[in-house]
């Protein structure tokens, strides 16, 4: 039984990975032959296309009932990918940062952790949290379109807060059609192609990541461990491979700011848009190692990430060391605390 658990369980990893790049790839081909921009594009595909494992293992989870799996994949991915997977880049090379990246995406990340974690004391995150949660990412995405050549100093956190509030991005709606919509498409048989391919891989996506969810669910349950801890672990980092290889790759041919602030953008769109859609699924309840370990964790994480990119915008070998030496803190203290 267990053997088959963890067959299923990388079957499921390994498929989801591979349906998710071929997603995003035709996806693309499509939003091209359709006239969209390369910079929406870039802006919705490549942000959200990390975040499509999270996001069909957290929906599986959720309609399973398995939302400590949901969850805990979401929180376990952000603070892995904010240690171990920024880390091991910055042990091959230093990483390069930009203060446009730290004053407007870094701080709309640590603001939106503090403030899913002030949602979850009232113990489950719902329908009403969703929404907020994806009223936030919106405002975002439609931030970053409106900011794409602004001056720095014009990208601090209170814009953004304006921004939202006053609906900033509703008189700019006609110039954003513009700039995503260029032209209209051609060759509809191509474009037919590319849609079959585009739901086939939709249609594998969620059928891995269910193999993925059940198989966790049962090794899990065999060896007696919550499924949050499983989630915040095993399928968190499984979910979490394509950036480790991504990450490394982009380091090496000296694209790390382009790296980071993708990085940065996948651990938003997990909070806001991951975990909104599952929570307006299937309300998700907190269990006390996600509201009093993991997510406060994930905060200190994010501000000590923020701080690394802030000394003289790079992280170094040493600061990428101190990173993986966190994770592995987070794992032993994550078990450890499951034998109480």
């Amino acid at each position: 039984m267990l053997l088959f658990s963890i067959l299923f369980f990388i079957l499921g990893l390994i498929l989801l990975i591979k349906s998710t790049d071929i997603f995003v790839v035709h996806s693309s081909k499509i939003a091209k032959r359709l006239g969209v921009s390369e910079f929406f594009i870039g802006l919705t595909l490549v942000a959200i296309g990390t975040s499509l494992p999270e996001l069909a293992a957290s929906i599986i989870g959720t309609l399973s009932g398995n939302s400590g799996v949901a969850i805990g994949s979401i929180i376990g991915s952000n603070i892995t990918n904010l240690t171990l997977v920024i880390g091991i880049a910055a042990t091959t090379n230093i990483l390069k940062t930009s203060e446009k990246t730290y004053k407007r995406d870094g701080k709309i990340l640590l603001s939106s952790s503090v403030m899913v974690l002030v949602m979850s004391l009232f113990g489950n995150l719902n329908v009403f949290s969703g929404i907020i949660m994806l009223f936030i990412y919106f405002s975002y995405i439609t931030y970053v379109f409106k900011t794409r050549n602004n001056p720095t100093h014009k990208m601090q956190l209170r814009n953004f807060v304006d921004h939202m509030l006053h609906l900033g991005y509703m008189p700019k709606f006609s110039n954003f059609y513009k700039i995503t919509f260029k032209r209209k498409f051609r060759n509809k048989r191509k474009l037919l192609k590319e849609i079959s391919i585009l739901v086939l891989s939709a249609f594998t996506i969620m059928l891995s990541a269910k193999w993925l969810m059940n198989g966790a669910s049962d090794i899990a349950s065999f060896f007696g461990i919550p499924q949050t801890v499983i989630g915040l672990s095993l399928v968190s980092l499984g979910t979490s491979l394509p950036e480790i290889s991504v990450t490394i790759a982009a380091a090496r041919k000296g694209y790390s700011e382009l790296m980071i602030g993708n990085i940065i953008g996948s651990n938003i769109s997990n909070l806001l848009l991951v975990l909104g859609i599952s929570s307006i699924i299937n309300p998700i309840r907190i269990t006390d190692i996600t509201l009093y370990f993991t997510m406060p964790l994930m905060i200190v994480i994010t501000y000590v990430f923020l701080r690394y990119s802030k000394n003289n915008w790079q992280i170094n070998k040493y600061e990428g060391i101190s990173l993986m030496g966190l994770y592995a803190n987070f794992i032993f203290w994550l078990f450890m605390f499951n034998q109480f």
